[in-house]
């Protein structure tokens, strides 16, 4: 989830999900917390082996923190 706020209230709020597994042991050496357990089946990669700019295409917060700059930059529709 990614949120914009002013004045103390939230003008914007928008989510997104990624979907994938956990595995039995870690791999790759890049990211944080569970990116090494985090397989992204689609590219068949942890997180931790994705290069930056992958992830953030991919993981939740990167998706989500997109919608809001689309929201913030355009008419206020978020791409699905």
């Amino acid at each position: 989830m990614t949120a914009v706020a002013r004045a103390g209230r939230a003008i914007a709020v928008v989510s997104d999900l990624a979907r994938g597994v956990i595995t039995e042991e870690p791999r790759g050496d890049g990211g944080f917390g569970y990116d090494p357990i985090f397989l992204f089946e689609e590219l068949g990669r942890t997180y931790a082996e994705l290069t930056p700019a992958e992830k953030n295409a991919y993981s939740h917060r990167g998706k989500s923190f997109s919608k809001l700059l689309y929201m913030l930059s355009s008419d206020g529709v978020a791409p699905s």
